[in-house]
C-alpha cells in the first residue's frame, strides 16, 4: 500500500516538473524520495521481524514465567497439601494410639481394681469365719474343722452344732440337747485321760460311740444326768475306765430315764463293743458312791 502510494506521488511530481521545466530537481526527488522509500521499507522489514522476534521473546517469557509460576504454585500447594495430611495422619495417629493407651489403662485399672476387690472380699469373709470359730473356741475350748465335725479336745464330734447343740468346757464335752450324735478320738489320738463326756440333754437323744478310750481319774468318763431317754450306740472298740472312788465307768445318775445300749448296727447285730470299768466303790455300768443310782 505505501509502495503505491509512492509511486503515484512520483508520477504527479513527473508530471508537474515536465509542465514546470524542473525535470532534474524532479529525478533528484525522485531518487530522493525512492531512496527514503527503500530505506523506509528496509526500516519496515527490519523492524518487523525485530518486533515480532521481540513480541516472541516476550510471549515465551511471559509463558514461561506463568508456567513456571503455574508449576511452583501447583509444587506449593501439593506440598502443603501433603504436609497438611502427613500431620493430620500424625495427628490422627497419635490420638489413636493415646486413646487405645488410654483404653488398655483403664481396662487394666479396672481389672486390677476388681481382682483386688474380690481378693479383700474373699479374705474379708474368710477372716470372718475364722473370726467367728476363734471367737467361739477359746469360750468353748473348742475347735470348728472344715468338714462337718467339731474338735473338742481328744474328741471329734459330728452331728449338731457347738454351742447350740453341745459344749466344750474343762475338758469336759457336754450334751445339752436332744439328737443324733457321733463321737471319736480326733486324729492322732487313740486316747485320753484328761477329757470326759456328760450327757444332760433336755430331748431324747441317740450318742453312737466310735473306737473312744476314756480314763477319768476324778469322776466318770461317761456320765448320763437326763431325765429323757438316752441311747448309746456302739461301733469299734470303746474303754470307759475310772480309777475314782464312787464314780461308775457308764455312770447313770438319774433312777427316771432309759438307758440303752445297743449296736450302731442295730439291735441283735454283734459289731461294736463297750468295755466299762469303775472305781471303788462303784459299778462299772450303772451307778457308784457318788452321784450314782446305786
Amino acid at each position: 500500500m505505501k509502495q503505491l502510494s509512492v509511486k503515484r506521488l512520483l508520477a504527479a511530481l513527473l508530471a508537474l516538473c515536465l509542465v514546470g521545466g524542473y525535470l532534474p530537481n524532479v529525478a533528484y526527488a525522485a531518487d530522493l524520495t525512492g531512496a527514503e522509500s527503500a530505506a523506509v521499507e528496509e526500516t519496515e522489514s527490519e523492524a518487523e521481524p525485530e518486533t515480532e522476534s521481540e513480541a516472541e521473546s516476550e510471549v515465551e517469557s511471559e509463558t514461561e514465567s506463568e508456567a513456571e509460576s503455574e508449576v511452583e504454585s501447583e509444587t506449593e500447594s501439593e506440598a502443603e497439601s501433603e504436609t497438611q495430611s502427613e500431620a493430620e495422619s500424625e495427628v490422627e495417629t497419635e490420638a489413636e494410639s493415646e486413646t487405645e493407651s488410654e483404653v488398655e489403662s483403664e481396662t487394666e485399672s479396672e481389672t486390677q481394681s476388681e481382682a483386688e476387690s474380690e481378693t479383700e472380699s474373699e479374705t474379708e469373709s474368710e477372716t470372718e469365719e475364722v473370726d467367728e470359730v476363734s471367737s467361739a473356741a477359746p469360750l468353748l475350748g473348742a475347735t470348728l474343722t472344715a468338714s462337718a465335725g467339731t474338735v473338742c479336745g481328744a474328741f471329734y464330734v459330728t452331728g449338731g452344732e457347738l454351742g447350740t447343740n453341745f459344749t466344750y468346757a474343762d475338758n469336759v464335752l457336754t450334751f445339752i440337747s436332744g439328737g443324733e450324735y457321733t463321737v471319736t478320738m480326733k486324729d492322732g489320738t487313740t486316747s485320753t485321760s484328761d477329757d470326759r463326756i456328760v450327757v444332760s440333754a433336755s430331748g431324747d437323744i441317740t450318742l453312737t460311740l466310735d473306737d473312744i478310750d476314756v480314763t477319768s481319774s476324778s469322776a466318770s468318763p461317761l456320765e448320763v444326768n437326763t431325765s429323757e431317754a438316752v441311747t448309746i450306740a456302739l461301733s469299734g472298740i470303746n474303754v470307759l475306765e475310772s480309777t475314782a472312788i464312787g464314780y461308775a465307768g457308764l455312770q447313770k445318775t438319774s433312777i427316771d430315764n432309759t438307758l440303752t445300749i445297743t449296736s450302731a448296727n442295730g439291735d441283735g447285730s454283734t459289731d461294736g463293743s463297750l468295755t466299762a470299768t469303775g472305781g471303788n466303790y462303784a459299778a462299772g455300768i450303772g451307778g457308784g458312791s457318788v452321784d450314782g443310782t446305786g
